[in-house]
């Protein structure tokens, strides 16, 4: 829509009166001429009309259609000047003669028109993104920075003679620093803008004018444009050029609900944040924690869900939607293909909360074929970072090998942590030692016992990992197993007879459980053969 303010805003020195049924007009096709023999039939609202006085009267009094008209008038006369407001009409009334007002006009409507150039270019010469930001950049003179939902910067071309904090920000680091997020999003909190209009300021003690407008997706804000230009709206539409702009990027960055909802929601920018910024800092992270949608209490944990096969075609908004009512007041989030859930309460517990095994949880890990990685819980936020990162890479680690988990589908991160070790040091062996033959850490005995297992088709290893696991319960280890108590026995005597290990050693049972582990490890995560 073609704002009527903007032609009357730079001539307002010019004007003697007007009357404004609507500030929006439709896009004006061009200019027309009014005089005593106008058809007031094809009066169209698509133009914008000029003409004296006298004639102008005319037509008001003889006008009965619906759409409301355009009329800039020239040479101001007495009668028109005291004319009651007409509801069907924009009168705006000057003291320029018709030439000059035509001139005038005109050359406002070629500022339009070259703008919906730039338009129609991107969209028929099926320009790129790029092209619309660069071109917007050079016609309008200004910074134009696109960022998604969480202030990184998607794209941004920049002006090195308009000097800006946000421009130098994005330019160096792309991304729009924390401090400066807040002070935006607290700046657009605080003004009565709707969540489809732009906001305009100027920085105190600046002659810079910034323009930001938020892109919305089903009800969430996706992207935000930001414009940094050195002059205020005096010589283009500026309102006018952004929505259009705005309306083309949208399509640009059409997004599933699954993408808007991991772009839009403040866990999963956070989460993005945590993976793309180095430098991220412990105040940001605990400041951005005590600030999610849900108010953390004393104690978090953080459940990371991992998907077996990650298929594109998995319905993330659903099972999101799911998880929410199992956990209710908890803030997730998904990123990447993953879906992180911040669980909360006042009392620390050193096991994990019934309500973490839900049955209806474990059923919708099975029905996706997903498991859940569970923390231990943490008191001080800035370890958040580090708690995350660990059970994201246990989760991928689990999903990859096999396991007679007694919890279903959820697994306590504590008592399988040891893979995370066990993944480090073969990654360190790999820096220091350019081998993947981790297994070099393993007791010997328990590289004898694999073999022999090869040898003779037999489970030998696994059922002194069950055995160890569960403090050497029989009864544990073959319902683990799904074996006959004497059949657990008779194996582990065989073990003792092929090891020659005191097996109630507290040092060998450590040695040797941490030995079946790297085996395991390294034949099923790395997919290793030992031989």
């Amino acid at each position: 829509m073609t704002n009527i303010t903007f032609y009357t805003n730079s001539i307002k020195q010019h004007i003697v009166r007007n009357f404004i049924a609507s500030s929006e007009i439709k896009y004006a096709l061009g200019i027309k001429f009014i005089d005593s023999t106008t058809d007031i039939n094809n009066l169209s609202d698509s133009y914008i009309y000029i003409g004296e006085g006298r004639d102008v009267e005319k037509i008001i009094k003889k006008y009965s259609g619906n759409s409301i008209i355009t009329i800039f008038v020239s040479n101001s006369t007495s009668y028109l000047d005291t004319m009651n407001k007409p509801d069907t009409f924009n009168i705006i009334i000057t003291d320029y003669n018709l030439i000059t007002l035509y001139n005038y006009i005109n050359s406002v409507m070629m500022k339009y028109h070259d703008w919906d150039h730039v338009i129609t270019n991107t969209i028929y010469e099926e320009k790129e993104l790029d092209y619309l930001l660069n071109t917007a950049s050079n016609f309008l003179n200004a910074h134009v920075i696109l960022f998604n939902a969480g202030y990184h910067v998607i794209d941004g071309i920049y002006k090195d003679s308009i000097v800006s904090k946000f421009a130098t920000e994005c330019a160096a680091q792309e991304y729009l620093c924390y401090h400066s997020v807040i002070d935006l999003e607290h700046a657009l909190d605080k003004s009565d803008i709707l969540p489809d209009e732009i906001f305009h300021f100027s920085p105190n003690d600046t002659h810079v004018h910034i323009y930001v407008k938020r892109i919305v997706h089903d009800d969430l804000v996706t992207n935000t444009l930001m414009i940094i230009r050195k002059d205020e709206e005096t010589e283009y539409d500026i309102s006018y050029m952004i929505n259009y702009m705005a309306a083309i990027i949208k399509t640009f960055t059409k997004k599933t609900s699954d993408e808007i909802m991991s772009d839009s929601n403040r866990l999963s920018c956070l989460i993005s944040d945590i993976h793309s910024r180095e430098n991220i800092s412990s105040f940001e992270i605990i400041d951005r924690l005590n600030n999610l949608t849900f108010k953390l209490k004393k104690y978090v944990r953080c459940i990371v869900v991992n998907f077996y096969n990650s298929p594109n075609s998995l319905p993330y908004n659903d099972i999101i939607r799911k998880i929410s009512f199992i956990f209710t007041g908890c803030n997730i989030a998904l990123y990447k293909k993953t879906i992180i859930i911040l669980y909360s309460s006042e009392e620390k517990t050193f096991q994990i909360p019934d309500v973490l095994y839900n049955n209806d949880f474990n059923d919708l890990l099975e029905q996706y074929n997903a498991l859940a990685v569970v923390s231990n819980s943490i008191h001080h936020y800035d370890k958040f970072r580090s708690l995350y990162y660990l059970c994201r890479r246990l989760s991928k680690i689990l999903r990859n090998m096999t396991f007679n988990n007694p919890y279903g589908n959820v697994f306590p991160y504590d008592e399988y942590s040891t893979y995370v070790s066990i993944d480090f040091a073969a990654k360190q062996f790999q820096i220091s030692l350019s081998s993947d033959d981790i297994v070099l850490l393993a007791d010997p005995a328990i590289v004898s016992l694999n073999r022999y297992d090869k040898e003779h088709n037999s489970n030998l290893c696994e059922v002194l990992l069950n055995y160890l696991t569960t403090g050497r319960n029989i009864t544990l280890t073959a319902k683990s197993l799904y074996m006959h108590r004497n059949t657990v026995q008779n194996k582990i005597a065989k073990i003792s007879q092929l090891i020659s290990l005191d097996l109630a050693d507290g040092n060998v049972q450590q040695r040797l459980l941490y030995s079946c582990q790297i085996i395991k490890y390294y034949e099923e995560f790395i997919k290793e053969k030992l031989f």
